[in-house]
């Protein structure tokens, strides 16, 4: 038997924890921002200590702000002169947090409990490689071709320095129910030059973009708060398959899916289990997937974390499911 519900959809929160002063612990926040000694000093550095120690419950959209405070202050050129002053002193000087990625090199200016600053470089033909295509290549879809995904972070760019840049943004749109698919939702196009700059939301927003020339740009990305994302053809912009977040959450939940898709029912005991799994996007996946395979123990199931899981946000979705079920269930 299958529940056809809206699912909806589960935020993804950190669950409750004071490691890092999330439970009403008294924390030190600047202890847990890290930066080169030199960039201290920088009054932007203050700002961030402060809404660090104000926030409760650190929501990165609700920092852009701040965010856009750290793009137009001076703060990347203050960090440049100070690493070129240290490779003029010392020849074998490294930058530290450094990240070379393909086309992206890259390096990590701060970083704090919630979210991390970093500025990259960017040159469209290095490698021999256009957009993420070798030059010259034929421009049909291949199935080694690179994929769009949102990531799943949000994230704050700031351009601070640009050629040619277009930037096409999508939004992936949830289907209504399992039968369907994911599917992208034209948003914008826009032409980023120095100063310009834009939001990305962790696992919903998506751009496909031309570079001519070179880009150095401040990307400050959150805490990684989805397992599972979406994946689309480069060209039809089509639902194509998923791509892990996370890689425990995300396994976890391909596995359940399958299980529900083949109306596994032997699986229904393990599914059954894995809704008490330490992880709420976990817990909360297995439960949607085992409304599939058993609605019986899929509804007991719901009704028990709409009362008592200690995460809120699946409790919520919980009672939503739950208002969607016929009154005889």
């Amino acid at each position: 038997m299958m529940t056809n519900v809206d699912f909806g959809s589960l935020k993804s929160t950190s669950e409750p924890s004071d490691a890092h002063g999330r439970s009403g612990v008294n924390v030190d926040h600047s202890e847990l921002l890290q930066c080169d000694v030199e960039l201290r000093a920088h009054p932007i550095i203050k700002r961030i200590e402060e809404e660090l120690a104000a926030a409760q419950d650190f929501v990165f959209a609700e920092h852009l702000p701040l965010f856009e405070a750290i793009f137009q202050s001076d703060f990347a050129m203050l960090a440049l002169k100070l690493s070129l002053n240290k490779i003029a002193a010392n020849p074998d000087y490294q930058l530290g947090r450094f990240v070379m990625e393909g086309t992206i090199l890259g390096w990590t200016l701060v970083s704090t409990e919630h979210f991390r600053v970093s500025i990259g470089i960017r040159r469209s033909t290095w490698a021999g490689v256009e957009n993420g295509r070798p030059l010259n290549q034929d421009s049909s879809s291949t199935p080694n071709e690179p994929k769009m995904d949102p990531y799943p972070f949000d994230m704050f760019l700031g351009i601070l320095s640009a050629s040619e840049l277009t930037v096409e943004k999508y939004t992936a749109v949830p289907p209504r129910d399992e039968s369907e698919d994911y599917r992208l939702e034209y948003h914008s196009k826009r032409i980023l030059t120095a100063g310009d700059s834009m939001y990305l939301a962790a696992g919903t927003d998506l751009t496909f973009s031309s570079l001519q020339g070179n880009m150095v740009y401040m990307e400050i990305t959150g805490n990684p708060r989805i397992s599972l994302l979406p994946r689309f053809d480069l060209h039809n912009k089509s639902f194509c398959g998923w791509i892990s977040g996370d890689p425990t959450a995300s396994r976890l939940e391909i596995l359940t899916r399958v299980l529900a898709d083949f109306d596994y029912k032997p699986g229904v005991e393990v599914v059954e289990r894995l809704t008490h799994h330490q992880d709420h996007h976990v817990r909360w996946n297995s439960m949607r997937h085992l409304l599939r395979m058993d609605a019986s123990a899929g509804i007991q199931r719901a009704r028990s974390a709409a009362c008592n899981d200690p995460n809120p946000d699946l409790r919520e979705v919980a009672n939503q499911v739950l208002a969607q079920l016929p009154t005889e269930a």
